[in-house]
């Protein structure tokens, strides 16, 4: 998956997480939505394990141990030079 690809995919994951909570406030004990929310968070620590092995850290939680190089690296919402935006080259 491109950079793009992989936050938009976090993005959705999570969202499917707040949804999937939201459901089990009303519905704590439905085993297939306790399921589906694991598995969910599952697939989001995937992802997001993906994309701080290629990436770098996603927030200051994916920080190992050199603070300063997730401060001054590229930020997830920036883009490299040679990266294009939907809307083509920067």
């Amino acid at each position: 998956m491109t950079r793009e690809e992989l936050l938009l995919h976090i993005q959705r994951l999570s969202f499917v997480i707040d949804e999937a909570t939201l459901f089990l406030d009303t519905h704590p004990d439905n085993p297939a939505a306790t399921s589906y929310f694991l598995d969910a968070k599952e697939k989001l620590r995937n992802a997001v394990d993906a994309y701080e092995g290629q990436y770098g850290a996603l927030t200051h939680d994916g920080v190992i141990t050199d603070y300063r190089s997730y401060v001054g690296g590229i930020w997830p919402w920036q883009k490299n030079e040679n990266e294009e935006t939907m809307g083509g080259k920067r």
